[in-house]
C-alpha cells in the first residue's frame, strides 16, 4: 500500500518509507518506542522530604558505648589485618626500595657530616 502526500502524488524516498514503517496497515500509528530513564532508588539514611530519619538505626536517639568485648574485638580485628601480608606489585616494591636507599643515603651523609664538625 502507498501512501500518498497531501497533493496526491504518491511519496517516495526514504522519508516515507519510515513513515510507512510505523503504521500499521489500517493506517494507524504505532508509537515508537523509547528508552526509560534510570529509576531512581530512594536515599539510605539521612532525612526525608519531612525532616524525619528513616532506616533501622532511626529510632536510637543516643549512641550507646561500645561494650569492652566489642572493644577488644575490634582491636583484635584490627591487628590481625595489620599483621596479614601486603602483596606489592614489583613496581611498588622497587619504589619502596629506592626511597629506602634514599633515607639511608641521608642518614649516612649526616653521620659523616656531624663526624667532620667534630674533628674540626
Amino acid at each position: 500500500m502507498r501512501r500518498t502526500s497531501a497533493t496526491g502524488n504518491a511519496a517516495l524516498g526514504t522519508a516515507a518509507t519510515a513513515v510507512a514503517a510505523k503504521t500499521t496497515a489500517a493506517g494507524r500509528a504505532v508509537p515508537t518506542s523509547r528508552p526509560q530513564p534510570p529509576r531512581r532508588l530512594p536515599r539510605r539514611g539521612g532525612a526525608g522530604p519531612d525532616g524525619t530519619t528513616a532506616g533501622p538505626g532511626a529510632a536510637k536517639s543516643k549512641a550507646e558505648p561500645l561494650s569492652l568485648e566489642e572493644l577488644l574485638a575490634k582491636r583484635k580485628a584490627e591487628e590481625a589485618a595489620a599483621n596479614k601480608p601486603v602483596f606489592l606489585t614489583k613496581q611498588q616494591r622497587a619504589e619502596l626500595a629506592l626511597q629506602k636507599r634514599q633515607e639511608e643515603v641521608e642518614l649516612q651523609r649526616a653521620r659523616l657530616a656531624e663526624q667532620r664538625k667534630a674533628q674540626m
